[in-house]
């Protein structure tokens, strides 16, 4: 049983736990896939399923993905910069090497249209698996898990060079990124836009730059 239930209210998990057990009336064990960072409401769960199911008793069975145990390696978002830029090949290049996927879970906080012609480019074995939420990455064996914005049209943006468009997709990966990572800790220096964006500032002086 995989319900999906981790990002739901405890009342709305339970429910559908229960409505899944409707579903098969003759099932007479379960097997239930729990999220490895015990996200959600795991104990309700259980019950609800040992409730619908009229089950004595429950088992646990803790697994480690392939390349370690996943609650051991942190992740890492990694914001995508200039989507017309060489940020998006050095980033695919990088997400391949297995010391970075051994020690890491990275997410790439960017354009999944502008990673996957970075990925065509460079002739990389990974696959994009675009996301709207961290939550819903799986760091599956051979993939690139991309916190996908959708602001970038490939067909329109100009290639090496500084343009509005450009610009305004980076500073979006770097505000979602602050947003992610906000809890109370020393921030980079990036993060006044994020301060500006809520207004602490009514205006910001930065010095130019065209990497």
């Amino acid at each position: 049983m995989d319900t999906e239930s981790r990002h739901l209210a405890r009342d709305d998990a339970t429910e559908r736990v229960r409505g899944t057990v409707a579903r098969r009336p003759g099932a007479t064990s379960w097997f239930k896939k729990i999220d490895s960072t015990l996200r959600g409401h795991v104990g309700a769960e259980i019950v609800a399923l040992l409730e619908a199911g009229r089950l004595r008793t429950a088992g646990h069975v803790r697994l480690a993905p392939e390349g370690g145990d996943g609650m051991r390696r942190p992740i890492l978002g990694v914001t995508m910069g200039d989507p017309a830029g060489v940020g998006p090949e050095i980033i695919v290049r990088a997400a391949a090497e297995p010391e970075v996927r051994g020690t890491s879970r990275p997410v790439v906080i960017g354009s999944a249209s502008t990673l996957g012609e970075a990925l065509a480019l460079v002739g990389s074995p990974l696959r994009l698996h675009g996301v709207t939420r961290v939550a819903e990455c799986r760091w599956r064996p051979g993939t690139l898990e991309v916190l996908d914005l959708a602001n970038v049209d490939m067909a329109t943006l100009p290639r090496a060079r500084v343009s509005a468009a450009a610009g305004r997709a980076a500073y979006e990966y770097i505000e979602t990124a602050v947003d992610l990572a906000k809890d109370g800790t020393p921030l980079p220096a990036d993060t006044l836009f994020s301060r500006a964006r809520v207004g602490e500032f009514y205006i910001v002086v930065t010095i130019y730059h065209d990497q």
